[in-house]
């Protein structure tokens, strides 16, 4: 059923695309493998590198715990990868705008759109790998039997490589839409080649924490010479607003670590009192602003009810933001796009 389905639609990708000539501006062409080419290999890479860390642990540990070990490890890898999962679609929605505003007149638009993509991956993203940070084990009960605590110190770990992930899936789409793929592929090829070395020398020793870091280092590196590269090729700055999110950041994980957490249920409570006061941080702080309220708000459904809480919902950003609404107003002094942002 498989063979003949892939024939299928082999067959019909024939038919579509039978007036397109492949050998003219197609594969054959001076831009495939200019842009193309190496657009493949930044995301395929990616992709890679948190898929061969549980290869490694089957392959590197002792072959009578192996089978154990790769368990534990695939639970772990599990509930890291959603993080850089939905970075992946904030970075696929962001690339055709970065794209048209760098090949056009509007200036340095692009990057306004760019620090957007960093600022929101950072409130609405960085939460997942401190949440594993913060309870490991409590986060591991939730979805799996209780001997899986035994992955609890390799998830703290892959929670340090998923948010260096969110950062290198942001910053190739980035870079891959400014037109300068080549630079996102070797910052790839150097941290797969770096967690493949590292797998070898560490997960003989150490095991699981050994894949883990291995791992974490890798997307680490990859996302210090993203940064590098992006900072110099588009000589940007990065100054203390970009630790704007921190203070509500540490407040995060300390309700997390602090709060008890032995059951489920108070692990889900925990949760939810954690985000109540992150949310409130970022707003008193002025990280959020009614502008990023309007943004991020405008993106949920069009239900009634949503839409009706809208102005009321707005009113309380813009009090606790401590800039109150003049009549009809909006309510935020953050009219430039690129100000206050705060990114990766």
């Amino acid at each position: 059923g498989g063979i003949d389905f892939s024939a299928l639609v082999v067959l019909l990708a024939i038919y579509f695309l039978r007036d397109v000539r492949l050998w003219g501006a197609g594969w054959a062409g001076r831009e495939f493998y200019s842009f193309a080419w190496w657009s493949l290999w930044g995301g395929l890479l990616i992709t890679i590198s948190m898929q061969i860390d549980v290869l490694g642990v089957k392959v590197f540990t002792n072959a009578a715990l192996s089978d154990e070990l790769t368990g534990y490890y695939r639970a772990a890898n599990l509930i890291a990868r959603p993080a850089m999962f939905f970075a992946a679609i904030l970075a696929t929605s962001t690339l055709p705008f970065i794209s048209f505003y760098s090949s056009g007149k509007e200036g340095a638009q692009y990057k306004a759109v760019i620090r957007r993509a960093l600022k929101y991956a950072t409130i609405l993203l960085i939460p997942i790998p401190v949440t594993m940070l913060a309870i490991p084990g409590a986060i591991l009960d939730i979805f799996f039997p209780s001997s899986y605590i035994a992955a609890a110190g390799s998830l703290r770990i892959l929670g340090v490589a998923a948010a260096g992930g969110i950062y290198v899936v942001l910053l190739t789409r980035a870079l891959q839409g400014i037109g300068r793929p080549l630079v996102a592929a070797i910052s790839q090829v150097l941290g797969f080649g770096a967690q493949l070395v590292l797998f070898y020398v560490l997960v003989p020793r150490y095991g699981i924490i050994g894949a883990a870091w291995a791992t974490a280092s890798a997307l680490l590196l990859s996302a210090a010479i993203l940064s590098a590269a992006y900072l110099r090729t588009e000589r940007e700055r990065v100054g203390l607003s970009s630790l704007a999110a921190l203070p509500a950041l540490l407040a995060y994980g300390a309700v997390l670590y602090l709060f008890p957490h032995s059951s489920a249920g108070l692990t889900v409570l925990d949760v939810l009192v954690a985000s109540v006061l992150y949310g409130l941080v970022l707003l008193l702080t002025r990280v959020v602003t009614t502008v990023d309220f309007t943004i991020l708000y405008s993106s949920l459904p069009s239900i009634g009810v949503l839409r009706a809480l809208e102005p009321r919902l707005r009113r309380i950003v813009a009090v606790l933001n401590r800039n109150p609404m003049p009549a009809g107003g909006s309510g935020s002094s953050d009219t430039n796009p690129t100000s206050r942002q705060s990114g990766g």
